[in-house]
């Protein structure tokens, strides 16, 4: 089986799909699946992308977002002729098809696939009700999977943290729609009455604007940390050292970061969005929060009450063990390959 793997983005661009095409590419070769990876923006022109595509001889394409590598899929497809699948990504679903301009890319590219996957029930759901001129038969989903290598850095020495510091930790890009400056202001109230409160970002800034605004608020705030973007291979440390991981984004798709702090068995609160709704059951294995008031009276919950916090990282982990497995995610990849070579 040979497969050509198109992607927008270099794993060096730390991000969550990044890291999802990545865990899904070394899961195919280590089965001993042939696999072309192509970065689109490596390349300048289409036409070079397609005689580097075309050299492989692949049996199918696998693109990775709807809209970013949508003229790129259709150019291969009209021109190869082999099947094509979409993996939808977060901002398809949660912007690109809400977005007058963007929405005929994203449409043309989803009706020439011959199968889309998605990671959540919702995502498909959105996708049967606002676009009725696709097919929801070749709509699939895979729910992402959590994969972290540990390691012995130790995140506390570097930043001088001490174990009596109550750590909450958020990880992701710094951009408008992951809302990062949201506990800024609700923890430095906390702080108040809970000063061992830290706060550590990491992410790299992915909109200059939002990320120039974000450095300006915190510049003055010795609780708060921002690492940057932080290799991969670091994070187990960061989520380790973490009493309380956070996600306060206004729309998701399903993010690794709460798929591998819940692995980790840590206690997580989160944003009520569908994205983080899919992975977190609220009061059973995490917390989720709608306003500010109630993002406080949660995060102080988390401080005082050891035993939930333990409670709920021990339902996280059991939850990501049963359903979001890097075996089971790849199983799934390769039966519908093998389904869709089959029916060709």
């Amino acid at each position: 089986m040979k497969i050509a793997i198109i992607k927008p983005y270099r794993l060096s661009f730390i991000r969550g799909n990044a890291l999802s095409v990545h865990r899904l590419i070394s899961g195919l070769r280590d089965r001993k699946v042939d696999v072309k990876e192509i970065c689109i923006s490596d390349y300048k022109y289409k036409r070079d992308i397609y005689k580097d595509v075309s050299s492989f001889k692949p049996d199918l394409i696998h693109g990775f977002h709807g809209y970013k590598i949508g003229r790129v899929v259709l150019y291969l497809k009209k021109r190869m002729g082999v099947p094509l699948i979409i993996s939808l990504r977060g901002t398809d679903f949660n912007h690109d098809l809400l977005n007058n301009k963007r929405r005929p890319l994203v449409l043309e590219t989803l009706s020439s696939a011959d199968m889309i996957i998605v990671f959540a029930s919702f995502t498909k759901e959105l996708i049967r009700k606002g676009n009725p001129e696709l097919s929801c038969d070749k709509v699939h989903i895979i729910p992402h999977a959590a994969k972290l290598k540990e390691n012995p850095y130790n995140i506390l020495d570097e930043l001088n943290l001490k174990k009596e510091h109550f750590i909450f930790f958020l990880p992701g890009g710094i951009r408008k729609v992951k809302n990062v400056e949201f506990c800024i202001k609700p923890l430095n109230r906390l702080k108040k009455s809970y000063p061992q409160i830290k706060l550590i970002y990491a992410g790299s800034i992915i909109e200059k604007r939002i990320g120039l605004r974000f450095i300006k608020k915190i510049r003055n705030l010795d609780w708060v940390i921002y690492l940057g973007a932080v290799p991969h291979d670091r994070m187990y440390s960061l989520y380790r050292a973490s009493d309380v991981v956070m996600n306060t984004s206004l729309s998701e798709g399903m993010p690794n970061s709460l798929l591998e702090a819940m692995s980790l068995g840590k206690a997580v609160l989160a944003s009520h969005i569908p994205g983080n709704q899919a992975i977190v059951k609220n009061e059973e294995d995490g917390l989720l929060f709608e306003t500010e008031e109630e993002f406080i009276k949660k995060a102080e919950r988390l401080i005082r009450d050891k035993d939930l916090r333990k409670r709920l990282g021990r339902k996280a982990k059991e939850k990501i063990k049963k359903y979001h497995t890097p075996r089971g995610e790849l199983d799934e990849h390769m039966k519908i390959y093998k389904r869709l070579l089959s029916s060709g």
